[in-house]
C-alpha cells in the first residue's frame, strides 16, 4: 500500500489501514531505517511541515527529506 493508498477521508479508510499489521505496512524494522529509506527515494520531498500557528494558511516551515535523513543520521552516529 502507497502513501497515496493511504489518504484518510472517512472512519472506513482508517479502519482499513488499521486492519492491516505494521509488519505488512512496513519493509523496515526501525524509524532510522524509514527515514533513510525516504531520503532515497526523493531526498527533496517534504518529510515535516511545522506549522507555528496552528493554522493551515500560515506559512510551514518544512524540512526535506535529505535533511531529516542527515540530522537522524548524526545523532545515531554519536548516540
Amino acid at each position: 500500500m502507497g502513501e497515496q493508498d493511504m489518504l484518510l477521508r472517512t472512519i472506513q479508510d482508517l479502519e482499513a489501514i488499521e486492519h492491516v499489521p505494521l509488519a505488512a505496512r512496513l519493509s523496515v524494522r526501525s524509524t532510522y531505517e524509514l527515514i533513510r529509506e525516504a531520503a532515497t527515494q526523493d531526498p527533496e520531498r517534504t518529510a515535516i511541515a511545522f506549522l507555528s500557528g496552528g493554522d493551515r494558511l500560515s506559512t510551514a516551515t518544512r524540512a526535506r527529506e535529505i535533511s531529516l535523513f542527515l540530522s537522524a543520521h548524526f545523532l545515531r552516529a554519536y548516540f
